[in-house]
């Protein structure tokens, strides 16, 4: 299985997408190979001074200016998202795993599984000692997608993993929400770019509004997981 990074296209052989001719894909197989050869490793970018480096092991305090990289929650808006729904009196959360259920990832999101599996789910399409890997991780976007009324992207660039969800949802026909550039969140150019060119992308500026246009938003029409 192959995933074009430009349409979000799945196929199964060819060196380019079959749909928009683009040469951006990754296999599934050329992604466990290279799991299997090396370490996982990360490029850690310090948002303080800049300083830059890769890395096996997670960085929790920039060694050049030891600033404490966690103050600013560097899990991401996954996380929050997931812990917004549990704090809430009637929220429920799932979370589609790149992994399998017992090879959780990331580790330090493991005390925030166990909540989910009190007041949600966990699921994965992959067996469950399975490791992750970047085509995975894009693989499972369409379930995201799929298991959704609306999506919301918060902050991105023009090319990436949220800009492949978001790309997904609009093709399954998901109601597509952004902050207002005027918030100013970056990175900005995905969501810019996404306001000028998609007619079914809405800007919000606060729950309220966000609430009141899913409210009126008809999914009939909408791809849902029974087609996979």
């Amino acid at each position: 299985m192959q995933i074009c990074l430009n349409c979000t296209e799945e196929f199964y052989q060819g060196d380019t997408c079959p749909t928009c001719g683009s040469k951006d894909i990754i296999t599934e197989r050329a992604e466990k190979e290279v799991y299997m050869k090396t370490k996982p490793t990360k490029k850690f970018k310090c948002k303080k001074c800049g300083y830059t480096t890769l890395t096996e092991e997670k960085i929790t305090c920039c060694p050049k200016c030891k600033w404490n990289v966690r103050v600013v929650g560097q899990l991401g808006v996954d996380t929050k998202a997931h812990e917004g729904a549990l704090n809430s009196p009637s929220g429920k959360t799932i979370s589609i795993l790149g992994s399998g259920i017992l090879n959780d990832y990331p580790n330090e999101n493991r005390q925030l599984f166990d909540e989910i599996t009190k007041k949600g789910l966990i699921i994965s399409e992959y067996l469950p000692f399975e490791h992750v890997n970047r085509f995975r991780l894009l693989s499972r976007n369409r379930l995201t997608s799929a298991l959704s009324n609306a999506s919301v992207i918060v902050a991105s660039k023009k090319i990436g993993g949220a800009m492949h969800q978001i790309n997904i949802a609009i093709k399954h026909g998901k109601k597509v929400f952004c902050p207002s550039p005027d918030l100013k969140l970056e990175p900005s150019e995905g969501i810019k770019f996404l306001l000028e060119t998609q007619e079914t992308v809405k800007s919000v500026n606060s729950f309220d509004d966000f609430k009141n246009e899913l409210e009126n938003f008809n999914s009939e029409n909408q791809v849902t997981l029974i087609n996979y």
